[in-house]
């Protein structure tokens, strides 16, 4: 949680701004091993060097934690446009299957109005085919 705090402290510094006593100057490395930069010197050369060292170091975990925060922020953005686009397919998969079982009912429908009107017209046909068949046999 400490680490975490010196990451969101460090972040929150603009260009030019300086370090105080209250603020907390540490970044953890992506191996885990915390960037001191409280103990910052620039009396001697080689304490300026150093200081340069750890300052580029820190820069380039903070790089390098950019990228990572980066890359997941663009598979989650991936993800969700794909989650998305398979709800949009299921959906449409629906409509297409309501949409065909409603014209497989109407067809059926149609089909069987069809036989029942075939049925009475055939029925009415045959009734007076049988009237003339029993006239004729009652000569």
């Amino acid at each position: 949680m400490a680490n975490s705090t010196a990451r969101r402290s460090l972040l929150k510094k603009e260009p030019g701004e300086h370090f105080n006593s209250a603020t907390t100057q540490s970044l953890a490395t992506s191996a885990g091993q915390v960037l001191d930069l409280s103990f910052i010197s620039i009396g001697t050369q080689d304490s300026a060097r150093a200081s340069l060292a750890k300052i580029d170091q820190a820069i380039n975990e903070m790089g390098s934690v950019r990228g990572k925060v980066g890359a997941l922020t663009n598979r989650l953005t991936h993800t969700l446009d794909f989650t998305a686009n398979a709800i949009e397919s299921v959906k449409s998969s629906k409509a297409t299957v309501r949409d065909t079982d409603y014209a497989w009912q109407t067809a059926k429908l149609a089909k069987n109005e069809i036989l029942k009107q075939a049925t009475a017209a055939v029925f009415g046909m045959s009734q007076p085919s049988s009237d003339i068949a029993l006239s004729l046999l009652q000569f």
